[in-house]
């Protein structure tokens, strides 16, 4: 068997986050739910059903943590980039997709959000 794509993902990862522009988003945390895809080397395959081998999603999940408890961010642009910076420190790791989205912006819709996709020719690790 050849694996020629595989990816790993975090999805809806919810985090109380101080964010936004706005008077009201700086005065409290809001609801925000991040998400990420990180597509693998197609070389960096696990083996031997040992964690070693492969891309743990740990340091994703207590990275994005991190992230979001050291300071405040005025937009989802610089949050998302701050995590694809992130995803691209990571050996085995060559593309990752990442989104966020602020769930309390307006009562009238689910969530309001960003995306963006990064390719990492270094790799990290």
């Amino acid at each position: 068997m050849v694996i020629r794509q595989h990816s790993i993902s975090l999805r809806d990862l919810e985090l109380d986050a101080s964010i936004g522009i706005h008077h009201h988003e700086k005065a409290r945390r809001q609801r925000v739910l991040v998400s990420v895809r990180l597509i693998l080397d197609p070389a960096h395959v696990a083996q031997g059903d040992n964690i070693h081998t492969t891309v743990d999603y740990d340091f994703l999940r207590m990275g994005i943590q991190a992230l979001l408890e050291q300071r405040h961010y005025n937009l989802q642009e610089t949050l998302v980039q701050d995590i694809l910076a992130l995803c691209g420190t990571r050996k085995g790791v060559v593309r990752a997709i990442v989104s966020s989205r602020k769930t309390e912006a307006y009562a009238d819709c689910d969530s309001v959000g960003y995306e963006a996709e990064a390719e990492f020719t270094a790799q990290g690790g």
